[in-house]
């Protein structure tokens, strides 16, 4: 159930179409219909006839604004709809059923989808009549590149890839599309967006860039934790890009005095639990590492630094909304494939951290056989100093306002 990540319920009214969407504090538009997208959904209507056309990507799709209205309004349409946020995912099925319609969602990248079976990103040529996206404002521009490079790639003969951007950033995007194609069906700036629609040149062949982590890369840094040191690729819009967090810290440090033999790691950001673990891991225990978490590209950047870092150490990916799903549902692997179960919690404005996880306490008490250990802030630990049925509380650790506490599985 998601009904405790909703905040807010709005209604939008859309070319004579009412539609309803649940909001989340975690997602982008938390509050309302952005602006952007509202001007986005006008400027396509007006300028493409959506009704010649029957394949529909929103690459990025968030609470599912595009996605939903689209499909409400051309139900002929096809619509996939993908993000990097399981959340998101999650959140666009609920608001595309109770508009009583049928939308697909995958994991993906850009415009690009995550095949979770080979592990890798995809894109097929030649696919989409339509690829929308409202573009991040936090994009840096070979983000934006790639952007628009691989929406044109997968463009049919007669596609039409629309987006829309912080005015901050349109000049760019202008500058960028102009070098892409001449075919330029329209810009259309509002008050703090601008909207533009293009289409590839006939003449010209486009490729597509599939290459993780690729343009994602912020930099190669280097870090130090106690007297160990490491180096990986860190990525924009994710913490700990330049610095180790208190929390990353305090749970590697925990989760080293325990020697374990197997870990699974919920929200391993970008990837400092996984290089501090392995590194103080001397004897090489650690054959195999499962990644759980709401966030495909930090599922991803962590597996790509232990894999080139660590190459015996095997990993598996579970790219679930929320630890609450991760803990009660059939993707619980880890209930016989690992002995330390690390969480840092997905922060939430207004969602308590016992919403996220103390929601599945009973889950955990029945069904978990490894140790956990859970690291956050220290005043949303407080529901957890007594402990959990089934687990004795064992170590707990403070630092600059944050916490890890262990505890210990009595079965």
């Amino acid at each position: 159930m998601l009904d405790h990540l909703f905040n807010k319920e709005v209604h939008y009214r859309s070319h004579g179409r009412d539609l309803s969407f649940s909001l989340s504090m975690g997602l982008f538009s938390s509050n309302a219909i952005d602006a952007g997208s509202r001007l986005l959904i006008d400027t396509l209507i007006d300028s493409v006839d959506l009704s010649k056309m029957q394949t529909a990507l929103d690459a990025g799709c968030g609470v599912g604004t595009l996605a939903v209205t689209l499909k409400a309004l051309y139900p002929d349409l096809d619509m996939i709809a993908s993000d990097r946020d399981a959340l998101a995912l999650a959140v666009t099925d609920h608001n595309a059923q109770i508009n009583g319609l049928s939308i697909k969602t995958v994991p993906g990248l850009d415009t690009l989808i995550y095949d979770q079976e080979e592990g890798r990103f995809t894109g097929k040529e030649h696919y989409f009549d339509l690829i929308m996206t409202n573009i991040p404002a936090k994009a840096g521009e070979p983000v934006l590149y790639r952007f628009l490079q691989n929406g044109l790639s997968q463009l049919t003969e007669t596609g039409v890839f629309a987006f829309v951007i912080v005015d901050t950033l349109a000049d760019h995007a202008q500058e960028m599309c102009e070098e892409l194609t001449q075919e330029i069906i329209t810009r259309q700036d509002g008050k703090r967006h601008s909207v533009f629609i293009i289409k590839k040149e006939a003449t010209r062949s486009y490729t597509i860039d599939s290459v993780f982590p690729g343009v994602y890369v912020r930099a190669h840094e280097r870090f130090s934790l106690k007297k160990l040191s490491y180096s990986i690729d860190t990525v924009y819009n994710i913490p700990g890009f330049d610095t180790i967090p208190y929390d990353a810290a305090l749970g590697v440090k925990m989760a080293c005095t325990q020697s374990p033999e197997s870990l699974t790691l919920w929200n391993p950001g970008q990837g400092h639990y996984a290089m501090g673990i392995l590194l103080q891991d001397r004897k090489k225990r650690i054959k195999h590492i499962q990644l759980m978490g709401r966030d495909l590209l930090a599922l991803k950047i962590s597996e790509h630094s232990i894999k080139k870092s660590f190459p015996h150490v095997s990993v598996t990916i579970h790219f679930l909304h929320s630890i609450s799903e991760c803990l009660s549902n059939r993707h619980m692997p880890l209930k016989k494939k690992s002995n330390l179960l690390l969480i840092t919690p997905d922060p939430i404005p207004l969602v308590s951290f016992v919403a996220l996880v103390g929601s599945s306490q009973i889950v955990i008490e029945k069904e978990i056989r490894s140790d956990i250990i859970i690291a956050s802030k220290s005043s949303a630990m407080a529901s957890f100093s007594k402990g959990l049925t089934g687990f004795t509380l064992r170590d707990s650790k403070k630092k600059h306002g944050f916490r890890a506490i262990l505890f210990k599985n009595l079965y």
